[in-house]
């Protein structure tokens, strides 16, 4: 039996596995906003709820109006539509995609992830991402957004999906990054999950090919990520992708993350579950990373020196961080949430890995703006649908919510994801809840700031949009701070 450790810190750090639970944040609790359904949109003319089982949305511009409620809903590769969405309930079919083969149904947790972007910066969107191919094989396509017709396309040497349902299946993820240092992000990380097997691929706008891992024998093929993560950690225009290793931009092997003797053993689970890179530490020059795996609540790695500044393990094989940001005035700079099963609780932590509070389970989350004030964050747990101001303790559950106002509730052996985005155009995000017939648009009760612009104004927001995940983590990639959106920087 494998003994893990309680903790390991650096020099001079207290041990935070000893601290006591801190006293709450401040009892001056302000409760969140109400929810109340904004647009009910109807697809249940656009096919079958079996055709749609265990669907999943993402949003942007697809049709070039400059207005970013457009959405494709997909299964996997097996089946995609694009909508143009009036925002006012009305839809209107823009293409429809079958694939030529026959393919099983997406396993429970797992699934693919498209990208919509204007990969090509022709000013038009495009839709990225993998689809099963009838020669045996995964192919990254390049699809115009407003027609579903092939700009671009790649063999991958990815075999096509053959597990059933109840199988752990495939993950396949097509994300936007900036390897090669240009003014705008055109860049595709394609990262491939088989039963914690898999490699990464990066790639041009064109689909060259800049380098992949599929080379790596040392590490068995072992995966070097669940969700693989681009930041720019060393500030010289080019991002890194952060996993077990840290790959400089050129593919380069930087910094092991996870334990280096896993390496060895040939662990299964060695690969990293959420990563965030940000100046964490204001007193400490240069970039930090947080990040968790299994058996590992948190890890705060200084890239300086290359160093663990603190680390919590666990014995729990999938706790982990959930989200990063700024959650409680009490408490100066930045905190972070993470999950403990074991105890099946939530604790929001400072960034010197005190733990301040306790928040229940919150599994599966990011960090939303559903009030509009972006001096503090809140969290929205996707699968359970709850929203949570991590300062005051507040919840809003909005699962019943959906219950009492769904034509057809989500199926029973389907999970219920919420997508959060602002699909209404002001200064909050939305909570969108995708079934098999239609979409629910939930919003904050009561008028959004009038001195704020919609996050869509940023690049960082649409860069975060376009890559954003509904599956089994739900996590957003990259990380940003709310505080600074729409601001100057």
């Amino acid at each position: 039996m494998k003994t893990m450790p309680s903790f390991r810190l650096a020099a001079g750090m207290a041990a935070v596995g000893a601290l006591a639970l801190a006293a709450p944040p401040s009892e001056a609790q302000q409760a969140l906003p109400a929810a109340e359904l904004l647009q009910h949109v109807d697809l249940s003319g656009f096919g079958t709820a079996d055709e749609w089982f265990r669907v999943h949305v993402k949003f942007g511009d697809l049709d070039n109006d400059g207005q970013p409620r457009d959405f494709i809903r997909y299964v996997n590769s097996n089946r995609m539509q694009a909508f143009r969405y009036d925002g006012a309930g009305a839809v209107e079919l823009l293409w429809d995609y079958e694939a030529p083969i026959d393919l099983p149904d997406p396993v429970v947790r797992w699934m693919y992830q498209y990208a919509l972007w204007d990969i090509d910066q022709d000013g038009e969107t495009e839709v990225i991402g993998p689809f099963a191919t009838e020669r045996g094989f995964v192919e990254l396509r390049v699809l115009d957004g407003a027609t579903g017709a092939v700009e671009a396309s790649r063999l991958l040497p990815i075999l096509n999906p053959t597990l059933d349902h109840q199988s752990r299946g495939q993950t396949l993820k097509a994300l936007i990054a900036n390897v090669r240092g240009l003014d705008t992000p055109q860049d595709i990380v394609v990262l491939e999950e088989r039963a914690s097997n898999g490699d990464i691929w990066v790639l041009t706008d064109t689909l060259d090919l800049l380098w992949d891992t599929t080379g790596d024998a040392a590490d068995k093929r072992r995966i070097t990520a669940s969700n693989v993560f681009a930041y720019d950690v060393d500030a010289d225009g080019r991002d890194e992708l952060v996993g077990s290793w840290l790959l400089d931009d050129d593919g380069t092997r930087l910094d092991r993350l996870t334990p280096a003797q896993w390496a060895a053993e040939d662990m299964y689970y060695d690969h990293i579950r959420r990563a965030v890179a940000a100046d964490f530490l204001p007193d400490s020059p240069g970039t930090e990373i947080l990040y968790s795996h299994a058996y590992n609540e948190a890890t705060l790695f200084d890239l300086t020196g290359g160093t663990v500044v603190w680390r919590r393990d666990t014995l729990a094989q999938s706790p982990g961080i959930r989200v990063v940001g700024e959650f409680t005035a009490d408490n100066p700079g930045l905190e972070f949430v993470f999950y403990e099963p074991d105890g099946g609780v939530s604790q929001l932590s400072n960034m010197a890995g005190e733990v301040l509070a306790e928040l229940g389970s919150l599994r599966n989350a990011y960090t939303i703006d559903w009030d509009g004030d972006r001096t503090t964050d809140e969290v929205f747990a996707c699968r359970d649908a709850v929203l949570v101001d991590p300062g005051s303790g507040a919840t809003l559950e909005l699962r019943a919510l959906y219950e009492a106002q769904a034509n057809d509730l989500i199926a029973d052996d389907a999970r219920l994801y919420g997508v959060a985005f602002d699909i209404i155009g002001d200064a909050r995000e939305e909570i969108v809840i995708a079934d098999e017939t239609e979409l629910l648009i939930f919003g904050a009760v009561g008028a959004a700031p009038a001195d704020l612009a919609s996050p869509w104004q940023d690049p960082r927001y649409r860069l975060a949009m376009a890559n954003a995940v509904t599956d089994f983590f739900c996590d957003r990639s990259p990380w940003f701070d709310w505080r600074t959106i729409g601001q100057v920087q």
